[in-house]
C-alpha cells in the first residue's frame, strides 16, 4: 500500500450564498432517490453547484448497488425505501459537500494535506 494523505481545505459558508446549492437534511427518500438517480447515470443529472447531505460512501455503496440492480432503472416503491433507508443507518451517516462545479470549487482554499500513519 502507498502513501495516504489527508488533503485540508477551507471555504467561506457566505459564498455559498451565490450557488445553487441542494442540501438534504437527512437520508430520506428524497435524498436516496436523487443519488440513485445519479449513480444510475454516466452524465451529471443536476444543475447544483454544491450538494449537501449524508455520506453516501463505501459503507452504503453496497446496499444502494443491490436495489439499483433489482430495480433495473424502474422507480422504487416508497416500502422499499424506506427498508433501504433503515438499511443505511441513517443516524450514523456523517455530512459530505459536494463541489460539482468549477465555480463552486474556486471556493476551496488549500490549508495543507497531512499523512496518514
Amino acid at each position: 500500500m502507498g502513501t495516504v494523505f489527508v488533503y485540508i481545505y477551507e471555504f467561506d459558508l457566505r459564498e455559498m450564498e451565490k450557488l445553487n446549492v441542494k442540501r438534504f437534511a437527512s437520508a430520506d427518500r428524497q435524498w436516496l432517490k436523487f443519488i440513485i438517480q445519479n449513480r444510475m447515470s454516466r452524465t451529471r443529472r443536476h444543475n447544483y453547484d454544491i450538494v449537501i447531505g449524508p455520506t453516501a460512501n463505501d459503507d452504503t455503496r453496497t446496499s444502494i448497488r443491490a436495489v439499483m440492480n433489482a430495480a433495473n432503472g424502474a422507480i422504487l416503491s416508497d416500502a422499499a425505501l424506506d427498508l433501504l433507508i433503515q438499511m443505511l443507518e441513517p443516524d450514523n451517516l456523517p455530512e459530505q459537500y459536494y463541489f460539482g462545479t468549477n465555480k463552486s470549487a474556486g471556493l476551496l482554499k488549500f490549508k495543507g494535506r497531512n499523512e496518514l500513519k
